[in-house]
């Protein structure tokens, strides 16, 4: 990336669901970035206005260039002021709704979960009413005292778990759930989220490269935004005379014959390709971090086949990019005239084909017994396309724990492999921000690809 290599670039980090503080998220994020490999020398961070939110919360941390880094501007998209309060739908509602789909709607891995949840539900109930039976009291009597009981375990566990995940990890069914109480709120932080990456694209820092990362909910705030700002921007270009092509044949080639060895190799040039084609579009990499897209394909649509017709139909971008069902291409051809009255024509990329210019990682910790290290990540190629690198991280350590907000914890270790070739945290998310282009080729990491 000729230009990405040189200028200046700039990092969001989208924060997860909870109660966020301004600020608390990229102060840890940046003392992070302070410690990994890539900072060269010590690193000195300003602390700065941020001059492209409209909040007054929020502020710049920015990282000194290096030798070979050019100076990095980290930003944060705080946007959980405008999460929905705690109204029904609750996490427990929607989770419910989730357990009662038709199982032959649901992908094959929810089966399991969905027979097992009806299991434990039957076998509580059936034991509640066994132990009311075996106390000395008419069978009447019995069923009056134990059912209601049953019911008012199952309303307390419930009361239970909502109130964890709402404060602590995740109400994915805040965003996720498209239930009317819930739009608003929803188009409220993608409209901040598209308006604030268009204040970095036309900045007069005039950035090189711009990485969205985001963590949990974060995540697909980060995608739905980054789907609209493309929409807005792919078809701008110049009247070249002799505009280039070969990035896009080259991929177009690479996905008919499914061949994703160099596949983010590949992206990296069609950005440079629609960049000296006039296109404004600066997001080299999307980073993704214990994200709940691993089951888009079970919460963005109604069934597994909805969901892979969005896929197909382009409502839902993938990475690579699906290719034209009739004419096999990447793209679509428009003629403009130039200068002296020729015509010329520029092969555009279409509002689906985010990711034939961005690349996509997407790192999550190992599962371990279902409810230890993140178990609302997980591996996303299957999901949203074989293009997406998918890392696999462990955080070392005897015991088994919850591992969801430990991503860029800045006293876990650095460049040290583990035992199943998975790596650290921090290894991955500092080969994944990239940030030293200069020294750092597409594709060169050796870090392990789940």
């Amino acid at each position: 990336m000729s230009k990405s290599s040189k200028s200046r670039q700039a990092i969001v980090i989208i924060h997860g669901i909870g109660e966020q503080r301004p600020m608390d998220t990229l102060r840890a994020f940046v003392k992070t970035l302070q410690g990994f490999p890539s900072a060269g020398e010590a690193t000195r961070v300003w602390n700065k206005p941020d001059k492209v939110s409209a909040g007054f919360e929020h502020r710049t941390l920015s990282l000194s260039a290096t030798r070979t880094r050019p100076q990095t501007d980290v930003y944060e998209l705080y946007w959980a002021h405008l999460a929905n309060p705690s109204e029904e739908p609750t996490f427990t509602s929607w989770l419910i709704s989730l357990f009662r789909r038709n199982p032959d709607l649901l992908p094959p891995r929810f089966r399991k979960v969905q027979k097992i949840g009806l299991i434990a539900l039957v076998s509580g109930m059936i034991l509640a009413i066994w132990a009311g039976r075996a106390l000395p009291l008419d069978a009447t009597l019995a069923a009056l005292i134990t059912l209601p009981l049953s019911g008012l375990l199952l309303s307390g566990i419930g009361y239970w778990l909502t109130g964890v995940y709402r404060g602590k990890i995740v109400d994915i069914s805040r965003y996720f759930d498209s239930h009317p109480k819930n739009v608003q709120a929803r188009n409220e932080v993608r409209k901040l989220g598209v308006d604030f990456l268009r204040g970095l694209h036309e900045s007069p820092r005039r950035y090189g490269r711009i990485v969205v990362c985001g963590h949990s909910i974060g995540s697909a705030i980060g995608y739905d935004i980054l789907q609209k700002l493309w929409f807005e921007m792919h078809e701008t270009h110049k009247q070249l005379d002799c505009p280039k092509r070969d990035a896009k044949k080259a991929l177009r080639r690479a996905i008919k014959n499914e061949d994703w060895s160099n596949i983010q190799t590949l992206q990296a040039e069609v950005f440079d390709e629609q960049l000296s084609a006039g296109n404004p579009w600066l997001v080299t990499d999307f980073v993704t971090l214990g994200s709940p897209l691993a089951h888009g394909d079970l919460l963005l649509a109604s069934s597994l086949a909805a969901f892979r017709e969005r896929l197909t139909d382009g409502e839902l971008a993938r990475c690579p990019p699906v290719l034209d069902l009739g004419a096999q291409q990447i793209g679509f051809m428009r003629k403009y005239q130039i200068e002296g009255g020729d015509y010329r024509s520029i092969e555009l990329l279409p509002h689906h084909a985010l990711f034939a210019v961005t690349r996509w990682t997407n790192i999550y910790f190992s599962r371990r017994f279902w409810l230890f290290g993140d178990p609302i990540a997980g591996p996303l190629k299957d999901v949203f396309g074989p293009g997406i690198r998918d890392v696999v991280v462990q955080g070392g350590g005897y015991w088994p724990r919850i591992r969801h907000n430990d991503y860029w914890r800045s006293d876990l270790p650095l460049a040290k492999k583990l035992v199943g070739g998975a790596s650290y945290p921090l290894d991955a998310l500092d080969d994944a921000l990239r940030l030293d282009p200069v020294q750092k080729e597409m594709n060169s990491s050796d870090l392990p690809e789940n």
